[in-house]
């Protein structure tokens, strides 16, 4: 009986220890449920992380489609201006020219193509002082264009003479003024030619009239 009793304590206590030891370990059901709270919060901040980038990438391609549109509506609104001035310097007597920041012609009157004899095709594009096989390569142009007009941004009533290959020798009064853009910070130059001589061909005939 005894050897029976004993060993009934000795399990007793086996198992007492036992169990002490899987309390420590923790019930395996606990354990799961643990790891899928753990697994649950991980997801969930990956999702959240996700969400952000993707949230952040939409603000980024909704700036950029704002930032399109607004070029476009500039690029349209530039176009717009062009073709109403062009209709404008188009019932001007005058020969004028619009020319870029570069010197470079954007449009020009039909009465500049009509009195300097020039094409619209080998006109715009091309730097004002190319046109004509460099016929505008006049220094004194080049002076106003160059130094006086970045200073003053405009001149009036300056008397150039040139001879041109086409339509012999001209004089002609020239005024010009920059013109600036807001919207696209663009910069233009609008120069006009006034053909006087003729005028100044009367006037030497009258002159020598009243010496006789």
């Amino acid at each position: 009986m005894k050897s029976k009793e004993k060993t009934r304590q000795q399990l007793i206590k086996e198992i007492d220890s036992l169990q002490k030891q899987l309390e420590k370990l923790g019930k395996p059901g606990a354990i799961l449920e643990n790891k899928e709270k753990e697994l649950k919060e991980f997801n969930r901040t990956l999702k959240n992380r996700v969400d952000s980038r993707t949230s952040a990438e939409r603000i980024v391609h909704r700036q950029l489609q704002s930032e399109i549109e607004q070029r476009k509506q500039s690029e349209r609104a530039i176009q717009d201006a062009l073709e109403y001035a062009n209709g404008i310097i188009n019932t001007v007597r005058e020969p004028l020219i619009v020319l870029d920041a570069d010197l470079k012609v954007i449009s020009a009157s039909r009465s500049f193509y009509q009195i300097f004899k020039v094409k619209p095709e080998n006109t715009e594009k091309q730097h004002i002082y190319d046109l004509g096989n460099r016929q505008w390569d006049i220094p004194k142009l080049r002076e106003l264009l160059e130094h006086i007009l970045p200073r003053a941004t405009s001149f009036d009533n300056f008397e150039v003479v040139h001879d041109f290959p086409d339509i012999g020798k001209r004089i002609m009064l020239l005024n010009a003024r920059e013109i600036y853009q807001k919207v696209n910070r663009t910069k233009f130059i609008l120069l006009a030619i006034e053909d006087i001589t003729k005028h100044k061909e009367l006037e030497e005939k009258l002159k020598t009239l009243l010496k006789e």
